[in-house]
C-alpha cells in the first residue's frame, strides 16, 4: 500500500501491472498444463486461467492490494485488440516464420519440454527461453490463427510505456503532456517497433524491460504494494523472454537494493527478498526449461550461446569493417553509420560527416536492423544528450549527478554485452537521452528546459520517422503476402508446396487457414520452375 505521505497513484500504474497480470496469466496457464499433461486446449487453458486468476485474486487481497476493475477491464480490451489486429497482419520476419513460429507449432502438436528437453528438429528450440512461445500458444488457442500469438508484443509495449508515465510522475511530482510524451517515446523504441507484428522477441525484451524498471523505480520511490508486484511478474516473464535479460534484471536489481540501502534502509530486506524471491521462481521454476535443463545436460544455463561447445552467432552477421574491432569501436561505427544490413564480404555505410542525415534513411530499417539499429539520428541524440548533462550538471549539480547516476546504470547494462553495436541485443540504450530530457526537463533553469524539450523533440522525430516506417514496412508487406494467398486461392485446385526441412512451418498453417487446398512434396519432386511464397524459403508449384 502507497505510504501516507505518498500521491494516489496514476491510472497508468494499475495499467502497467494488469496488462503484465495478464501476461503471465497466460504463461502460467500453459505451463501448468505442460506441467499436468494437459493438452492446450480451450476448455483445458480457460478452465487454468480461471483457477490461476482466483488464486491471483486471493493473493491480492491478502496484501491489501485493491483490484480496479476499470484497470482490468481495459487491459482486457487492450488483449483483445492486440489479438485481433496481430491476427491481420502477417509475420514477414526470418526468425518469426524461421522458428519461433516452428516452436509453438510443436508445442501444439505435443511437444512437452518440461518432460522431453530435446526438440531433434532445432537447437533453439530446445535451449532458448519460451515465456514468448507459451503466450503465443495461448492466445493462438483460443484465436484461429498463428499470427495472433505475437500479440505480446503489442501488448508489452502499452504496459512499458505505462509503467515508464507512472514512474516518471512519481519520480517528478508532476502530470502533464510533455511527461505523456516522453513516456510514449520511451515505449516507442525502435526495436520494439521493428518487431511488433513479428515473432521476434528482442523488442519484446526491451519493453519488458522497461516495465520491470518502470515499475522498479515507482517502488523505490513510493514503496507500495502494488508496484512491487508488478515489478515481480515483469522479472518473471523477463528472464524467461532472453538469455541476456537474467543479466540486465540482475543489473537494475542491484541498482534498486543500492538504493535502497543508501536511502530508503527500512525496505532494504524485505527489497531483497521479494526480488529474490521472484528471480529465483523465474529461473529456478517458470524457468526450469531451459536454466536447469540446460545446466544439467549441456554444463551451462546459456547454453548454446555459452558453455562446452557454445556456438557463434556473431561473426557471421558482422559487416566486413567490423572485423578485428574490439567492442567500443564496433558501437561506434555503428551508432554513426548509415542504416543497413550488411553482412561480410560487405561493409557498413559511413557517412560523409557526422552531421550529414538524410530523411530517406529511414527506409534502410527493417525488422532486424544490424547497423544504426536505433535510427539515423541517434548519434545526434547520443551527443546533444551529454550536452543537455552537462548543462543540467552546471546549474543543478545535485540533479546533474543523479542522472548521469541513473545514466551509467543504464549504460553498464547496455555495454556489459559484447556486442552492443547491434541495437536489438541492447533495447535498453533507447533510454539513456530519456535520463537526460527528464533531469533538465525538472532542472530550474530555463537554458536547461529548452535544451531538454529541443532533444525531446529531436527523439520524437527519430521514433516518429523510425516508427512511421517500420509500421508501413510490416503492414504493407503483409498486404502482399495476403494479395498472394488470395491469388492462390482464386485457383481454386490443390497446389504443392516445398519446404526445406520443417522450416516455415507458417506457410502450410497460413495455407490452412485460409482454406486452401495444399500438399507438401520433397524439393527434388517440385516442379521445374517453383515460385517463391513471398518472405519464406517455400516454393510452390503452379
Amino acid at each position: 500500500m502507497p505510504s501516507r505521505d505518498s500521491p494516489r497513484p496514476p491510472a497508468s500504474l494499475d495499467l502497467a501491472f494488469w496488462l503484465t497480470a495478464l501476461l503471465v496469466l497466460a504463461y502460467g496457464a500453459v505451463l501448468l498444463a505442460l506441467l499436468l499433461r494437459l493438452p492446450p486446449q480451450p476448455v483445458t487453458l480457460g478452465a487454468l486461467t480461471l483457477a490461476l486468476a482466483g488464486a491471483g485474486g486471493w493473493a491480492l487481497r491478502r496484501q491489501g492490494i485493491p483490484v480496479r476493475w476499470l484497470a482490468v477491464a481495459v487491459s482486457l480490451a487492450v488483449v483483445a485488440c492486440a489479438v485481433v489486429l496481430n491476427a491481420r497482419v502477417y509475420d514477414i520476419s526470418y526468425d518469426g516464420q524461421g522458428y519461433h513460429m516452428l516452436a509453438i507449432h510443436a508445442l501444439r502438436e505435443g511437444w512437452n519440454p518440461l518432460y522431453e528437453p530435446a526438440y531433434p528438429w532445432s537447437l533453439w528450440i530446445t535451449h532458448y527461453p519460451k515465456a514468448s512461445w507459451l503466450i503465443g500458444l495461448y492466445f493462438w488457442t483460443f484465436y484461429p490463427a498463428i499470427d495472433a500469438g505475437k500479440a505480446t508484443n503489442l501488448i508489452a509495449i502499452v504496459a512499458s510505456g505505462a509503467a515508464a508515465h507512472a514512474a516518471l510522475t512519481r519520480a517528478t511530482g508532476q502530470r502533464g503532456p510533455i511527461l505523456a510524451l516522453a513516456a510514449m517515446g520511451l515505449a516507442a523504441n525502435p526495436v520494439a517497433v521493428a518487431q511488433v507484428f513479428t515473432y521476434y522477441n528482442d523488442g519484446l525484451l526491451g519493453s519488458l524491460l522497461l516495465t520491470f524498471a518502470g515499475l522498479l523505480a515507482y517502488q523505490a520511490l513510493a514503496g507500495d504494494r502494488l508496484s512491487a508486484a508488478g515489478a515481480a511478474l515483469a522479472l518473471v516473464l523477463l528472464v524467461n523472454t532472453k538469455f541476456t535479460a537474467v543479466v540486465y534484471a540482475a543489473l537494475l536489481g542491484a541498482a534498486f537494493l543500492g538504493y535502497l540501502a543508501l536511502w530508503r534502509r527500512e525496505r532494504l530486506v524485505s527489497g531483497l527478498l521479494w526480488l529474490g524471491a521472484a528471480g529465483l521462481a523465474g529461473v529456478l521454476v517458470f524457468g526450469y526449461n531451459p536454466y536447469v535443463t540446460n545446466t544439467l545436460r549441456n554444463g551451462h544455463p546459456f547454453y548454446p550461446l555459452a558453455g562446452p561447445g557454445k556456438v557463434d552467432i556473431v561473426t557471421g552477421n558482422l559487416p566486413q569493417d567490423f572485423i578485428g574491432k574490439g567492442r567500443w569501436e564496433r558501437f561506434y561505427l555503428s551508432l554513426t553509420a548509415k542504416p543497413g544490413n550488411p553482412i561480410q564480404p560487405n561493409p557498413s555505410q559511413r557517412r560523409e560527416s557526422f552531421w550529414k542525415v538524410h530523411p530517406a534513411e529511414f527506409k534502410q530499417l527493417s525488422v532486424d536492423t544490424r547497423v544504426a539499429g536505433f535510427g539515423p539520428y541517434m548519434h545526434w541524440i547520443a551527443l546533444g544528450s551529454l550536452a543537455l548533462g552537462a548543462v543540467v550538471l552546471a546549474w543543478d549539480r545535485r540533479r546533474g549527478l543523479a542522472g548521469l547516476a541513473l545514466a551509467g546504470v543504464i549504460a553498464v547494462t547496455v555495454f556489459i554485452n559484447p556486442e552492443a553495436w547491434w541495437a536489438r541485443y541492447v533495447p535498453q540504450f533507447w533510454w539513456i537521452p530519456f535520463v537526460f530530457c527528464l533531469s533538465g526537463w525538472t532542472c530550474r533553469h530555463w537554458l536547461s528546459r529548452a535544451a531538454a524539450l529541443l532533444l525531446l523533440a529531436l527523439v520524437g522525430v527519430n521514433a516518429g520517422g523510425s516508427g512511421l516506417h517500420l509500421l508501413d514496412y510490416q503492414v504493407t508487406n503483409s498486404q502482399r503476402l495476403e494479395a498472394q494467398f488470395d491469388s492462390l486461392k482464386a485457383e481454386n485446385r490443390v497446389i504443392r508446396i516445398s519446404r526445406e526441412g520443417r522450416n516455415f512451418i507458417s506457410v502450410p498453417l497460413r495455407l490452412a487457414e485460409k482454406g486452401i487446398p495444399f500438399e507438401e512434396v520433397p524439393p527434388e519432386e517440385a516442379c521445374p520452375n517453383p515460385e517463391r511464397i513471398l518472405f519464406t524459403s517455400v516454393r510452390h508449384c503452379r
